[in-house]
């Protein structure tokens, strides 16, 4: 786990030293009217520091947010909670009455449903009431767990844009100071500086915040599903354990007597 995180880590690191590099290269320069502005110039750069700061962060912070919606997917498939081939040799050793052999397999399987399974077989001694708790107590830790995992895209979700708006915000207040420093007639050089770092912050913190928001959404439903499954699959096969239900098989008739 940690060497996937200092991966990504790395590869933004790469990213954004690449990126700023060919941003200060081209953006350095203002653009004249015979040279059109650069798609550099007008997405990764800023006149202000301030907005430059700004930018990146939320760069940083977009490069960020793909490299976790990649790793929380790939953390969450469906072989890592529901696992094809333990919920085959579990439901095989129990249907052969290898009852210890199906609790080792559960333990030594690293998906959920292999914890849940597990966790409910080994409460067998403790009656079939107690294996249905274990389940029903791992599969809302496994959910637990996992969804609050994501808060981390939660957190940009909601950071990011407001990242965004206090660019936006800044870019217009250097707009109305320009205005107000030229006597209400600025030049329109002037004002592209303010109005392009406020457009260029709000474009980049919901580019942060609308793919963090919505992954976050998709996988936590996805978590709950496929978690909510292994717990279907682990309660039909504990079901060999629930007792048969008691009958009065002895029926006394009673006749008149004359």
């Amino acid at each position: 786990m940690r060497s996937r995180k200092t991966r990504y880590a790395t590869l933004t690191l790469c990213v954004l030293t690449a990126w700023t590099a060919q941003a200060l290269a081209q953006g350095g320069a203002e653009p004249t009217d015979a040279e059109p502005t650069s798609f550099t110039s007008m997405f990764f750069w800023s006149d202000s520091r301030l907005g430059l700061v700004l930018i990146y962060l939320l760069l940083t912070m977009s490069v960020a947010t793909v490299g976790l919606i990649i790793h929380y997917v790939l953390q969450n498939r469906r072989t890592n909670i529901l696992s094809p081939s333990a919920k085959q040799d579990i439901g095989s050793s129990l249907n052969s009455g290898l009852y210890g052999k199906a609790i080792e397999i559960a333990q030594r399987d690293p998906s959920v449903f292999g914890r849940i399974i597990g966790t409910a077989l080994g409460e067998s001694s403790h009656g079939y009431g107690a294996m249905e708790r274990a389940i029903e107590e791992s599969g809302d830790v496994a959910i637990i767990s996992r969804v609050r995992a994501l808060d981390i895209l939660n957190v940009f979700g909601a950071v990011g844009p407001m990242i965004g708006l206090f660019g936006t915000v800044y870019g217009m207040i250097i707009t109305f100071q320009a205005i107000e420093q030229t006597g209400g007639r600025p030049d329109v050089g002037q004002l592209a500086g303010g109005i392009s770092t406020a457009l260029v912050t709000t474009f980049w913190g919901l580019l942060v915040g609308i793919p963090a928001t919505a992954a976050a959404a998709l996988i936590r439903n996805r978590i709950e599903g496929l978690v909510t499954e292994a717990m279907a699959e682990a309660d039909a096969m504990i079901g060999r354990f629930r007792p048969a239900p008691q009958t009065d098989a002895t029926q006394t008739s009673t006749e008149p007597r004359d």
